[in-house]
């Protein structure tokens, strides 16, 4: 609506106050007055309308910008007038609710109609008054004419007030007729948008897809329900995979290990018997060699000396032979001093080799035992997530079956509150969060699961590599050992040629 329009009848009833009230100025003060309350509840009922009709722009406004999204929905309720956000939210829910009227107005324009009637009946008293009160004082007919006239005159100015009432009340009348059309055309317009930009805010809407929702998720529960089946026997059957390749791992490391054990054991004493026979096979040429060689050296130093003096050969034959009794006594007592010394040296690594396959056989027997105790745990933990799978799929179908009653009742009774359907819902959202949680825990057992057989199969290496280093440092002291027999006998060749 035009403001001149709007402007129009508060000026026209302004003015015809103003003009009432110029002509009572210093001749009747109760008019006057009277008057002067006539402007001030017109003034009122224009500060209503005016406030009336800024609201009814603002809400014109607020309709031009309907958001395209139910998500900006909220800010946009928001910045509507409080005074039309009730009704409108009263449309959105379905209710049937006109926007607010003003409600001074039609009380101030009646108000203004009898306010200029009490000043012109008070007016009237006035001049009443006067005119009685000259008839009685006074007999001659030319004074009594005289004494009417005032009065007489004076009661024109009476209706003065009437006049400023009835047009202050016509005029702020008009004036809440034209806000009150301009409302009613908004209002047109909201009943436009309800039907079609606005409906998906509307009760109804919201109730619509929160059945079509429920609806979908009815559908979706037969297919949840065969994937968590699906989902607890890909779990079973991993559990099994799991036992069996922990158990085929165990055997396995076993018989390697036992292997490895035995290997080693055939090893070491097929070395150590043929560095035995070959340290005998060595002595023994030794032996010869020295006996070859001191024969020949015997024989040379006599062939010389036959054809000189065969007294001397005497003695000296028996010279060489007590000197060749004392060399060989005394080789034979180092020889016998020597093996005497490797004996206690192969009894001493004989004793290490049989401490070292003790503690083996006490880390084996500690190994087995942890591994027992490993296959028990996993046994445990298979077994406790088989049942939280289960008491889940239980719960979960009970749920289910309570949740397809719910709806099956639902589907029969859809005109239901949407209380009912905000307790579906919930319902149905606490068993999805069940679901989630059970969910969540047999994905937590399966990691402890799996950390245990990381674990395992960590000690399981730490405890191999300990048995290889603890085979190869028997195997250094062997080496080292017999290296010092061979050095040693060595060191005895040369001495005992020399001494020869």
């Amino acid at each position: 609506m035009n403001i001149m329009l709007f402007s129009l009848p508060f000026a026209v009833g302004g003015a015809v106050i103003a003009w009432v009230g110029a002509g009572f100025v210093g001749s009747d003060a109760l008019a006057l007055a009277f008057t002067g309350l006539i402007a001030l509840v017109f003034a009122i009922g224009l500060v209503e309308l005016v406030r009336f009709r800024r609201d009814t722009r603002l809400f014109a406004e607020a309709l031009a910008q309907v958001p395209d999204s139910p998500e900006q929905a909220e800010p946009w309720l928001a910045s509507l007038p409080p005074a039309l956000y009730q009704a409108l939210h009263k449309r959105l829910d379905g209710q049937p609710a006109a926007l607010p009227a003003p409600s001074l107005s039609p009380y101030l324009t009646g108000l203004l109609v009898m306010l200029g009637l009490l000043g012109t009946f008070a007016g009237m008293i006035v001049t009443l008054s006067g005119a009685a009160a000259a008839l009685d004082g006074s007999t001659d007919l030319a004074s009594i004419r005289g004494a009417l006239a005032a009065p007489i005159a004076g009661l024109s100015l009476a209706f003065g007030t009437s006049i400023a009432g009835v047009a202050a009340s016509a005029m702020l009348g008009l004036a809440a007729t034209l806000c009150r059309r301009e409302r009613v055309l908004v209002s047109r317009r909201l009943d436009q948008l309800v039907r079609t930009v606005l409906h998906p805010l509307s009760a109804q809407y919201q109730r619509q897809q929160a059945f079509e929702a429920l609806a979908i998720q009815s559908r979706a529960l037969p297919e949840m329900t065969t994937a968590l089946a699906s989902t607890t026997d890909s779990l079973s059957r991993l559990g099994q995979q799991l036992e069996r390749s922990l158990l085929d791992n165990q055997a396995g490391f076993y018989q390697q290990f036992h292997e490895t054990q035995q290997r080693f054991q055939d090893s070491l004493q097929h070395t150590t018997a043929e560095q035995l026979q070959t340290l005998a096979r060595s002595v023994a040429d030794t032996l010869d060699q020295v006996v070859s060689r001191t024969a020949a050296q015997a024989g040379e130093a006599i062939q010389p000396v036959v054809a000189s003096a065969m007294t001397q050969l005497k003695d000296d034959t028996s010279t060489a032979l007590g000197v060749l009794q004392n060399e060989t006594g005394a080789v034979a007592r180092e020889l016998r001093a020597e093996r005497e010394r490797i004996a206690t040296q192969e009894n001493a690594m004989l004793a290490e080799r049989q401490r070292l396959f003790e503690a083996m056989d006490a880390a084996l027997e500690a190994h087995h035992g942890r591994s027992e105790q490993q296959h028990q745990a996993v046994d445990a933990l298979i077994a406790r997530t088989s049942d939280t799978l289960a008491s889940a799929t239980q719960r979960f179908q009970s749920v289910l079956a309570e949740q397809s009653q719910r709806l099956t009742g639902l589907s029969e009774e859809i005109t239901g509150s949407s209380q009912e359907v905000g307790a579906l819902s919930d319902a149905f959202n606490a068993a999805l969060e069940q679901f989630t949680n059970a969910h969540a825990n047999i994905c937590q057992s399966l990691s402890a699961v799996q950390n245990a057989l990381d674990q395992a199969g960590q000690r399981h290496d730490e405890q191999l590599a300990y048995y290889v280093a603890q085979a190869r440092e028997v195997l250094d002291l062997t080496v080292s050992a017999q290296q010092d027999v061979l050095g040693a006998l060595k060191r005895d060749q040369p001495a005992t040629s020399g001494a020869r």
